[in-house]
């Protein structure tokens, strides 16, 4: 689902980018949220032209059922559109990629383990604006670690880091050996920012290493990703017509994978290059 603002972009007179060509339009039921590198679309089925049901994935109530533990499809889809909202706030300040592994623990005590971290790491730059994404991983013994993406606005010498995380790491585990064994902290170059998201993305839409996102021996695993400390991503809201929604999807499909099932929403990588674009066709169409 979207998450959209309370201001949109109709009830300010105009367009994105200031733009006013068509004005308010009482059929304008669709409506595009650009944030960060991410396109999203969506569609009031109730005020929709198509009939309700989709018949691509039937809509059916079910009972919850236990909590998986496999990276499922709808987390990983999360995920992407987690990192690509973040991709420009990623492209400030500097990166550090952190592992934190074990040589043994079961994924439900881990998560205490990594809450700790964070508060360690909270303390640490606590003058230094900070945000992080982090993700659950298993090796193929079957043991549970974290990779983590650390942006900091103000950066920290690399040896430093080093020192604060292996030492942190290793008494919040209570394990001597993982202060030398149990951490690795590399910094990111801005040149490489991207390569790194390309590599977050590829990780979710593969599954070459599926043993890394799969805990059947655990009985509980918890969420697969999160972000600490995120930062602000502005929005910014076009409203459009239904069928300008489906004309844009035929054009978008032709460059970036959107499902054939998505009726009344979908979403895509989008860079601010791309939406200005899109931005443009539009209000030409119009």
């Amino acid at each position: 689902m979207l998450g959209y603002h309370n201001a949109a972009m109709c009830s300010k007179g105009g367009h994105a980018h200031g733009s006013s060509q068509s004005g308010c339009r009482t059929n304008a039921h669709a409506k595009l949220v650009h944030q960060g590198a991410l396109l999203q679309a969506k569609i009031d089925p109730s005020k929709s032209k198509r009939p309700p049901v989709n018949q691509c994935r039937p809509q059916r109530r079910a009972k919850r059922g236990p909590v998986r533990r496999v990276w499922s499809r709808k987390s990983r889809a999360n995920f992407i559109k987690t990192v690509l909202k973040l991709t420009p706030s990623f492209s400030q300040g500097t990166n550090y990629s952190i592992t934190l592994t074990y040589r043994e623990r079961e994924p439900r005590e881990s998560k205490g383990d990594l809450r700790t971290f964070r508060m360690r790491l909270r303390r640490y730059l606590k003058d230094n604006p900070w945000f992080a994404l982090w993700k659950m991983e298993f090796q193929q013994r079957g043991t549970v670690h974290y990779h983590i993406v650390l942006n900091v606005q103000n950066t920290v010498p690399i040896s430093e880091m080093r020192t604060f995380v292996s030492n942190a790491w290793s008494e919040i585990v209570q394990d001597p050996q993982l202060a030398i064994t149990g951490t690795r902290v590399d910094e990111i170059s801005l040149e490489s920012v991207r390569q790194v998201i390309f590599y977050l993305v590829g990780h979710a839409t593969t599954h070459r290493k599926d043993y890394q996102n799969s805990a059947l021996h655990a009985d509980w695993v918890g969420r697969w990703f999160g972000v600490w400390n995120p930062p602000e991503v502005p929005a910014v809201e076009v409203s459009i017509t239904e069928s300008e929604l489906h004309r844009l999807k035929r054009i978008l499909a032709k460059i970036r994978p959107i499902s054939s099932c998505a009726k009344y929403s979908y979403w895509a990588a989008c860079d601010e290059s791309l939406f200005s674009r899109i931005v443009g066709y539009l209000m030409g169409c119009k």
